[in-house]
Formats: structure tokens, C-alpha cells, sequence
């Protein structure tokens, strides 16, 4: 179980792998673990795989953090990990290199992993992806 935050690039990925080919009407077979885009701090796309590898989208009023926090909870149930969900995302830094109009831009990114507790107190809080 994936949460990304939707900075642009891995979005447009998953948007990509999810499209058909018009010509053929084919989409790429593929297991993709359940994958929530965040933009402004909302779950705003769902993908996920079926068990013939299409990759589709949940209905958006089905992107809801209480619906994704039970899914992604009964889905965990099955590793023995004890991880529910990772998030990824980026943080941007103006780093002021002392004169004018040399401010560079740098991006990190970040990943964090979730126990079913951690998750909980998570998608409760305010706590979401910082751009998007």
C-alpha cells in the first residue's frame, strides 16, 4: 500500500500505467499495490490492480480516508510484516546562496512507513503530504 504525493511526476506514472492504448484498447497487466495520490492534502486518485493485473482507478467517492484507512487496514492483514503503508513524498528547500538570483531549489524526498496504529493516528490527522 502506497500514499504519494501528487508532486507532478510519480502522478503522471501512475496516470500513464492506467491508460489504455485507444488504438488497441489495451492497458498494461501489471500488480500494482493499492496506490493513493495526495493533491492539497486530500486523497484525490486511488489505483489499484485486479487480480488479472488491470490497473484501474477507484470512484472518487470512494476516495476517503476512512475508506482507504480500512481498506489499506484488511489488506495488511495479509503480511506479516506488520507495515500498512509507506508514504512518499518531497519537501522543497530555498537555499540562499548569499547573492541575488542565486536562490537554488532543492528537493528531498522522503519515505515513511506505517503500523496499523501509526496509519490510524495518521490519515486522523492533519498530517498529509507537504505539496501536491
Amino acid at each position: 500500500m502506497v500514499l504519494i504525493d501528487g508532486d507532478g511526476l510519480v502522478d503522471t506514472l501512475y496516470h500513464l500505467l492506467w491508460r489504455r492504448d485507444s488504438t488497441f484498447d489495451k492497458s498494461l497487466n501489471i500488480n500494482l499495490p493499492n496506490a493513493v495520490i495526495f493533491y492539497n492534502y486530500q486523497p484525490a486518485i486511488w489505483y489499484f490492480s485486479n487480480s488479472k493485473g488491470v490497473i484501474l482507478k477507484k470512484l472518487a467517492k470512494n476516495v476517503q480516508p476512512s475508506i482507504i484507512e480500512e481498506e489499506f487496514i484488511k489488506s495488511a492483514t495479509k503480511n506479516r510484516s506488520g507495515i500498512v503503508a509507506q508514504l512518499i513524498y518531497r519537501e522543497e528547500e530555498i537555499i540562499d546562496e548569499k547573492s541575488e538570483g542565486n536562490n537554488k531549489e532543492t528537493n528531498e524526498f522522503f519515505m515513511e512507513y506505517f503500523t496499523e496504529q501509526t496509519f490510524r493516528n495518521w490519515m486522523r490527522s492533519g498530517k498529509k503530504p507537504y505539496l501536491g
